[in-house]
């Protein structure tokens, strides 16, 4: 048996357009701080090179997503100031933050980052930028990168 498709005849009546309600959706203003402050971060970034400062890698590169702007002093306290950004890349922002992110099938975890590597980051990529009171407000001392880290970055010349 062979099935063939046929045209539907036209309705005996004619069929009424019914409008449906339109959803409306809220615009949310934008601050006038928070917009100025998006913009300066936008400037700030587009003078560096948009790679991870912890592990070199390339902004979009494998699964790690985009390079975000990371406040080293972080809280209500934050301020933008270009004295306390570095930009990371999506993984090693969530281990600054305290995520446990799985290395080597699971077995193992990455290093955790502490706010003494952050400094020694911005001293060595951005070193105009670099304050030395930084380390004062922020009550800490300069420390170098996990080997982990280290490693990473000679993947990524």
């Amino acid at each position: 048996m062979i099935l063939r498709r046929v045209p539907m005849p036209p309705p005996k009546y004619p069929m009424k357009r019914v409008a449906m309600p339109q959803r409306r959706h809220r615009i949310r203003p934008v601050s006038p701080k928070a917009a100025s402050v998006k913009r300066f971060e936008k400037r700030w970034k587009a003078q560096f090179e948009l790679r991870c400062w912890c592990c070199h890698v390339p902004h979009g590169a494998r699964f790690l997503g985009d390079v975000e702007l990371h406040h080293i002093r972080r809280g209500a306290n934050r301020v933008c100031d270009p004295a306390h950004f570095i930009l990371l890349c999506e993984r090693c922002h969530n281990v600054v933050h305290g995520d446990r992110i799985p290395w080597n099938g699971g077995s193992r975890f990455l290093p955790p980052i502490t706010v003494g590597q952050l400094c020694a980051i911005k001293e060595e990529h951005d070193p105009d930028g670099f304050s030395p009171m930084l380390l004062v407000t922020l009550d800490c001392e300069l420390e170098s990168l996990p080997a982990f880290y280290l490693n990473e970055r000679t993947l990524y010349v």
